[in-house]
């Protein structure tokens, strides 16, 4: 699952999960719209590094605790660090992300494989395939 500025969700054509996971990838990318990691803009954008985007991911997980929707991939964490996205990408950006939290924002489990990245990248990432779009 991945959402771009525009609003849009884009889920692979071709990703099987069960219901309780797609309900979870899908607010997922709306919370990241919510707190405003998928900001809009016109023309070229700079993209997220990868300390960034786990940093995004992690606090939407860790909403997502608080509010669970659905069921989340099994590989994930059960539990994530304080601290808002600006001071943990500093953190590890100079530490180095932590292997548990490594996979945010750039895998995940089904369906949420690549769920953060590109959030403010292009509209289609699947170059070859047809993404469903909701809006």
């Amino acid at each position: 699952m991945l959402v771009d500025s525009n609003g849009y969700l884009h889920a692979h054509a071709t990703r099987l999960a069960e219901p309780a996971e797609w309900a979870w990838a899908i607010a997922h990318a709306l919370i990241h719209l919510g707190f405003g990691h998928v900001p809009g803009a016109h023309g070229e954008r700079e993209q997220p590094d990868r300390f960034d985007l786990a940093a995004r991911c992690v606090v939407v997980n860790r909403f997502l605790l608080t509010f669970p929707v659905g069921r989340a991939p099994d590989d994930l964490p059960a539990a994530y660090p304080a601290g808002d996205e600006e001071r943990l990408a500093a953190h590890w950006r100079q530490d180095g992300i932590p292997a548990a939290y490594e996979h945010c924002g750039t895998a995940g489990g089904a369906p949420t494989s690549g769920s953060c990245r590109g959030t403010a990248g292009p509209a289609n990432p699947w170059t070859g395939s047809s993404p469903s779009r909701a809006r």
